[in-house]
C-alpha cells in the first residue's frame, strides 16, 4: 500500500477561560503519511441505513502511529488536490495480515456534525 497522502490527528482537551470551558485541539501527529478513500459501504443506500451515520472515509496508517484512539479528530490532506476537511475517528481497528502480523491501522472517520472546529 502506498502512503501518498497526509493526515493530521488531534485530540480534544478542555481548558477553563474566564470561568468557562473552551475546547482546544492538541496535535498528536502532524502531516503523517497515510492513505484514505471513500467508504464504499456508505455508498450503498437502503431504507434501513437512511438514519444511520456511516463513516465517510476509510483511512490506513502505518503501525508506528499506534496512539490513535476513537473520538479524536483527523484532518485529511491530498497533496495533489487540497485539504478535504476535519472528521471524527469513529472506529479504530488493527487486524493481522495474511502473514499473521499487524502491519497497519485502519480508521473510520465520520463528519463533524454537532461539533464546531
Amino acid at each position: 500500500m502506498f502512503f501518498d497522502k497526509l493526515c493530521t490527528i488531534s485530540s480534544v482537551t478542555y481548558t477553563i477561560v474566564w470561568g468557562f470551558q473552551k475546547r482546544v485541539y492538541a496535535d498528536l501527529y502532524v502531516n503523517i503519511p497515510c492513505n484514505f478513500e471513500l467508504n464504499r459501504d456508505a455508498m450503498k443506500w437502503t431504507n434501513l441505513w437512511e438514519n444511520v451515520d456511516m463513516p465517510k472515509y476509510v483511512i490506513v496508517l502505518p503501525i508506528e502511529y499506534k496512539n490513535v484512539r476513537e473520538n479524536q479528530t483527523i484532518e485529511l490532506t491530498d497533496p495533489i488536490l487540497w485539504t478535504l476537511g476535519q472528521y471524527i475517528i469513529s472506529r479504530v481497528s488493527a487486524d493481522p495480515s495474511i502473514g499473521g502480523y499487524i502491519d497497519c491501522i485502519t480508521l473510520y472517520a465520520q463528519e463533524m456534525k454537532w461539533q464546531q472546529p
